[in-house]
């Protein structure tokens, strides 16, 4: 396990996967990344990460039901920053924090500024 945290992304482009797994975890963190939502639900009732980052397009986002799942999952681990780039008619999350960027501008300096962000108060 990273001395900084876990941190689990999902992206639709394995490329980025690959690039900001090698970017950040060149920095201390460990980072799980995932195509695949399906991958993405069934590690995230496995592991505990300390921040998700989830970065869905239109043909990726998930509907209402696959939210409650995420958020039971994650919520009943001890993760505490969920961020996703929330788009369409899907209601609010409280616990979910909004991202201003669509799929195609998820950069590392985003998820450099949310590990910053929450560095002090979350990660271990």
């Amino acid at each position: 396990m990273s001395v900084f945290g876990k941190i689990f992304i999902f992206e639709k482009y394995p490329e980025t996967i690959k690039t900001f797994q090698a970017e950040i975890e060149s920095l201390g963190f460990f980072v799980f990344g995932f195509d695949n939502l399906y991958q993405f639900l069934q590690y995230s009732d496995e592991i505990n990460p300390d921040i998700v980052i989830m970065n869905f397009s239109a043909d990726t986002m998930p509907n209402a039901q696959t939210w409650i799942i995420i958020e039971k999952n994650l919520r009943q681990k001890s993760c505490p920053e969920i961020y996703a780039n929330i788009v369409g008619g899907l209601p609010k999350y409280p616990k979910v924090h909004r991202l201003e960027f669509n799929s195609d501008t998820l950069k590392k300096d985003h998820i450099i500024n949310i590990i910053k962000k929450n560095q002090t108060n979350y990660l271990h």
